[in-house]
């Protein structure tokens, strides 16, 4: 049974593969690779040094930047979004990529109720069902069954659990098998052509 999306009062949307079709973090790799090849080396060694893959993306950012009028965005999730913000709802930007990056990429889309990235915890999977507890559950903005998450990517999974729906965005055939596997309720947003 798919999910009821006029239930949902609150959205929150990733970015890497669901809003944008890319990675910010391979973006930037590639421009850094392009322009700045040290930053990629010095990026490394943070990620050594910390033992933490969110060093390796600081470092990156704050060497990096990634002009947001560059990037491929997914026309159907702007879509959705419109059409929820035209219908009272609150959208929220929420993701795993630094905030140095996530900030403008949201402002320059526009329409955001909140942008937020990762700082030193990295935003990913739980941590972004606590967000939602903290930001929206807490502040009585609404309750977890009325958040709706678009995501696209395994470590998206226990979010979707948490919520007890799941917005698919670009989601592989490996992804939308255990989401439905776990009998969560599933709503597929956009489909990539995974034969490319």
């Amino acid at each position: 049974m798919a999910p009821m999306r006029e239930n949902i009062t609150h959205w929150v949307v990733d970015l890497d593969g669901t809003l944008i079709k890319t990675d910010v973090l391979k973006i930037a790799s590639k421009i850094a690779l392009l322009r700045r090849p040290w930053v990629l080396i010095l990026a490394a060694l943070a990620w050594v040094v910390e033992r933490d893959r969110q060093a390796f993306k600081r470092t990156v950012s704050r060497f990096i930047r990634v002009p947001p009028q560059s990037l491929p965005y997914v026309q159907e999730v702007l879509t959705f979004i419109s059409q929820e913000k035209s219908k009272g709802k609150k959208v929220y930007l929420v993701s795993a990529s630094v905030d140095a990056w996530v900030r403008p990429i949201g402002e320059y889309v526009g329409g955001f109720d909140g942008i937020q990235g990762s700082g030193r915890e990295n935003l990913r999977s739980m941590a972004k069902v606590e967000w939602m507890k903290t930001h929206l559950v807490a502040s009585g903005l609404a309750s977890l069954d009325r958040i709706g998450y678009l995501g696209d990517s395994l470590a998206d999974i226990p979010i979707w659990r948490s919520l007890g729906s799941a917005w698919l965005c670009g989601a592989s055939t490996r992804v939308t098998r255990c989401v439905t596997r776990l009998g969560i309720p599933v709503t597929t947003v956009w489909e990539r052509d995974h034969h490319r």
